[in-house]
């Protein structure tokens, strides 16, 4: 009530849509998102004027309550009353479209920006054609960018354009900008690293690493395991340390790997083993999850537990599973003696 008070007694002052912005966006940082939106609210209730930082700050907020259908109409209530919305307005209300998947509105509005877009605009864009399944969008977008000559200014453009073409099935595309990009944004302590400071991102070497995680994914997409693998075993000349992420993205390859997933496997294996990662019941419950038939599953049960993995009821599963396909009893039976499973209700309903 004091506060409400106070607004309503000074606001005709200049300085009024000024503070109110500062507490809403200090607010807002402090995660108290809600509380920033409400006062939007009532300083518009005592007749305060808000200008473009105080909209922005509304619309960012109600962007953090996961509100942002409310924030993107509360944009168009800014451009409908003639304010002069500046090219941060427009980033916050496109990442609105972003978590609503909005990819239309979000071409749209990038395309009205005109000189006024920035890298920004155009990642809120390519994120929000992601989450619409739009990978084509996104990769126009991208194109986009790097038309302008904006996509050196961050890598993560990259990291989408990349997995946008995952989807896609272009896994040889997905590598080659995987590689353009890494030659662009290099390890800090590399010669040629960029100092500037749109250039820079938390942790470059993260980046590296999640941007070839990508493209392994993208590479398995297109059936191109083996050029997963390639990639996988390049990683070191790359400076990048793999981590278990790296090669359950090499899984996903093998997934989509058909008649050589399980040589596939094995081979991850091999190389998991060359940088100390434990991931073999992982990797066995990724792979087995796939269309390898039945021998070849069991010849990936006999790799892997040789090197003393223990294999997970998921795993299992996929494994019986393939059994009562086939309706192969011989085989359930076979892997019930090998598990001494003290539970053999889900080996007698393949028998059945």
């Amino acid at each position: 009530e004091d506060l409400r008070g106070v607004l309503w007694r000074e606001r005709a002052s200049v300085n009024i849509p000024k503070t109110v912005t500062k507490a809403m966006t200090r607010l807002t940082k402090e995660g108290n998102a809600e509380k920033g939106w409400k006062l939007f609210e009532m300083a518009k209730r005592v007749g305060v004027l808000p200008n473009s930082y105080m909209y922005t700050a509304a619309v960012n907020a109600l962007s953090k309550c996961n509100r942002w259908a409310e924030g993107l109409n509360l944009f168009k209530i800014a451009q409908n009353e003639g304010v002069h919305l500046s090219p941060i307005a427009y980033g916050v209300a496109l990442g609105c479209m972003e978590k609503g998947a909005q990819w239309n509105t979000a071409l749209l509005t990038i395309q009205g920006l005109e000189e006024d877009v920035n890298s920004v605009h155009y990642l809120s864009g390519m994120r929000a054609a992601l989450r619409g399944h739009r990978p084509d969008v996104a990769i126009e977008l991208f194109e986009q960018l790097r038309e302008k000559s904006l996509a050196a200014e961050s890598p993560l453009p990259y990291l989408l354009a990349v997995q946008a073409l995952g989807r896609m099935k272009k896994g040889k595309i997905a590598e080659k900008i995987t590689k353009r990009a890494l030659t662009l944004f290099p390890n800090p302590d590399s010669s040629t690293a960029h100092s500037g400071p749109n250039r820079h991102v938390s942790d470059i070497r993260t980046f590296r690493r999640n941007l070839v995680n990508a493209a392994i994914v993208a590479l398995g997409e297109g059936k191109r395991w083996e050029s997963a693998l390639r990639l996988l075993s390049s990683v070191p000349n790359l400076g990048i340390n793999p981590d278990e992420g790296t090669f359950l993205a090499a899984a996903q390859a093998c997934k989509e790997g058909g008649k050589g997933g399980s040589e596939c496997a094995v081979e991850l294996l091999d190389l998991a083993d060359q940088y100390n990662i434990e991931l073999g019941s992982k990797l066995m419950g990724a792979v087995l999850a796939t269309d390898l038939d039945l021998t070849q599953s069991l010849e990936l049960l006999e790799a892997v537990t040789a090197r003393g993995v223990t294999v997970t009821s998921r795993a299992k599963n996929h494994l019986l599973n393939k059994c009562k396909a086939e309706s192969n009893w011989q085989k359930a039976l076979y892997l019930y003696r090998k598990f001494r499973d003290p539970s053999p209700y889900l080996y007698t309903s393949v028998c059945r």
